[in-house]
């Protein structure tokens, strides 16, 4: 006993040592027995475990204890107090186990089964509290969910606590404000708060459904269209982002390419580079960016219009420049010194153009070579029909 006053750490452990008979000698007086639980009570920060070790003693040594009013006071002032606290806090499952545990010992007690009644009616008028609560801050439109998102976090604690059961964060009006709200923000190009509230949603009611998936790539797909969008008008480097568009599926690439300022861009780009490449005669250039233009805007809306603005171009210097080098290579070929290389050079930028046209097959060769020929002989300039001879094999092998 003088070891439980003194509070050594092993007393306990020495009094569970001694017989049952020693035990309730030494707590038959009630002096000594008070002090005992007191001693028990403090020594465990669980209380439930405190109340077993007393109940797990010998019927003789329990009924020493418990019969005494003094220990019988301690021990409801010590519950009551443990069962109140329990309830600021909402842990009606924590109130009803200290108040089921007392009543074990104290089962006529009318102070500890009014107890029991107040902790089982204090449950239910509280869930109509925090169920209003809830309701008032579902139903309170004039603030973002964000603003009221510690409402729904404190509310959804309470309800875990009062009863577990109660599913109210799966409220389809809930789901529909997240989803409403979210949505907007992506609109409105509020990514970060788009964020904001699907991490909530989630931390909410932590799962994976497929419209917070949908609602993520959403998120993350208006944030990758509008940084691009706004590259392309800024004029950041249009040549490697219009690979990168490529890249964009369908739908985000026709948001992209409809979107006013991009489409003019665009187009004007494609329309100067283009001018250029045929400024500088250099068609091959300027047929690889039609081509890009075509699977630029190949599902677009804006095709037939893009497309035609660019094609009128091309052909515009397609024609132009093919009546150009017909008209030289019709000169080549009656000039006294024929230039060979200068007339397949000729034929060759022709095919570019126009990979059908007829003077591929070098037309009117035959007739003027065999004139010039059996000129240079009847001149007897036999050195020079030879090589007009060679120039003309070279043309025409067979």
């Amino acid at each position: 006993i003088e070891a439980i006053v003194n509070k050594k750490d092993t007393a306990l452990q020495d009094f569970m040592k001694l017989s049952p008979d020693s035990q309730a000698i030494i707590l038959a007086d009630r002096k000594t027995n008070l002090v005992f639980v007191e001693y028990i009570i403090n020594k465990y920060n669980k209380k439930l475990e405190a109340i077993d070790v007393l109940s797990n003693l010998n019927t003789k040594a329990q009924g020493s204890l418990f019969n005494n009013p003094k220990v019988q006071n301690y021990l409801k002032s010590q519950f009551i107090e443990l069962i109140d606290q329990s309830l600021v806090n909402d842990n009606i499952d924590q109130a009803l186990a200290f108040v089921s545990k007392i009543i074990e010992i104290y089962p006529k007690s009318h102070e500890l089964n009014e107890k029991l009644e107040t902790v089982v009616n204090w449950r239910n008028n509280r869930l109509k509290v925090v169920e209003n609560t809830f309701y008032q801050c579902i139903n309170d439109t004039s603030k973002s969910i964000l603003y009221l998102y510690p409402c729904f976090l404190e509310t959804n604690n309470s309800f875990k606590k009062l009863s577990p059961q109660r599913l109210e964060l799966y409220n389809p009006e809930l789901s529909s404000r997240f989803i409403l709200e979210i949505s907007d923000s992506v609109d409105s190009g509020k990514f970060n708060l788009a964020e904001d509230l699907l991490t909530s949603w989630y931390s909410l009611i932590p799962e994976k459904t497929k419209i917070r998936q949908e609602l993520s790539e959403l998120i993350k797909n208006k944030k990758r269209t509008t940084a691009f969008i706004q590259s392309i008008i800024n004029g950041n480097n249009i040549n490697s982002s219009l690979n990168e568009l490529l890249l964009f599926d369908k739908k985000l690439k026709n948001e992209i390419l409809n979107h006013p300022e991009v489409k003019d861009k665009l187009i004007n780009y494609f329309i100067q580079k283009i001018s250029s490449d045929l400024d500088s005669n250099n068609l091959t250039q300027a047929l690889n960016k039609y081509n890009l233009a075509y699977h630029i805007f190949s599902e677009n809306q804006q095709r037939n219009i893009t497309l035609s603005l660019l094609d009128k171009q091309i052909q515009e210097y397609k024609h132009y420049h093919l009546r150009l080098l017909e008209q030289k290579y019709h000169n080549l070929l009656v000039s006294d010194n024929l230039d060979i290389k200068e007339i397949r050079s000729v034929i060759e930028d022709i095919q570019i153009i126009d990979e059908n046209n007829t003077l591929i097959q070098y037309p009117d060769v035959p007739e003027i070579f065999s004139k010039k020929i059996i000129n240079a002989i009847n001149s007897q300039n036999f050195e020079l029909a030879n090589n007009f001879i060679q120039n003309w094999k070279e043309i025409r092998p067979s």
